[in-house]
């Protein structure tokens, strides 16, 4: 609600959920609670949750994602992802609004801040770190090998290592050998 109020849901708000989410929305959300019809309850109480946009999804096996203190995750390379527990994981640039600053601010800036964050074109550089790190967990996935954010950058520093100019060249077969065999030595 405006101000951050948070309140009871009502059946007028599940009427209106349509004006936030339509099928087919790629979302990040929270498990309230499960039914035994296999039916679920989710929640989008906080900023940090909600529609997902300007980024890329992948899916892995739900057992590759270990489980973590924390799992919206800020890379070193000016990535964020979102590592569900489901295998779904989702990557975008990084957001310079943090938990810190959703204390600092209003709802009404840090929703209008998510609108621009949407509605904004990345730039080259964002767009290629973003792939890189998709091609990084894609060679995880691969490997059968748990995804953290320590190996994704692992992956991610050995393809800078072997001079790979843009992500696509990373899953060429010579380079991807040369990437696998290394980090094996790491693992």
């Amino acid at each position: 609600l405006p101000g951050g109020v948070q309140r009871r849901r009502t059946h007028e708000d599940q009427l209106q959920m349509r004006d936030l989410y339509v099928e087919g929305d790629l979302i990040s959300a929270e498990i309230q609670q499960f039914y035994g019809d296999g039916a679920l309850s989710l929640h989008t109480r906080s900023l940090k949750y909600g529609k997902l946009s300007n980024g890329q999804f992948v899916k892995v096996r739900p057992a590759l994602i270990k489980r973590l203190k924390q799992h919206f995750i800020q890379l070193d390379c000016g990535v964020d992802l979102v590592l569900g527990m489901n295998g779904f994981i989702f990557i975008t640039s990084h957001s310079h609004f943090d938990s810190a600053d959703t204390q600092r601010y209003s709802a009404e800036k840090l929703i209008r801040e998510k609108q621009l964050r949407a509605e904004r074109v990345l730039s080259r550089e964002s767009r290629l770190a973003i792939c890189r790190v998709h091609n990084a967990i894609l060679i995880l996935r691969e490997l059968s090998t748990p995804i953290t954010p320590d190996r994704i950058m692992t992956v991610w520093n050995l393809s800078e290592k072997f001079n790979v100019q843009s992500p696509k060249q990373m899953l060429r077969r010579d380079v991807k050998e040369k990437i696998v065999s290394e980090l094996q030595d790491t693992l």
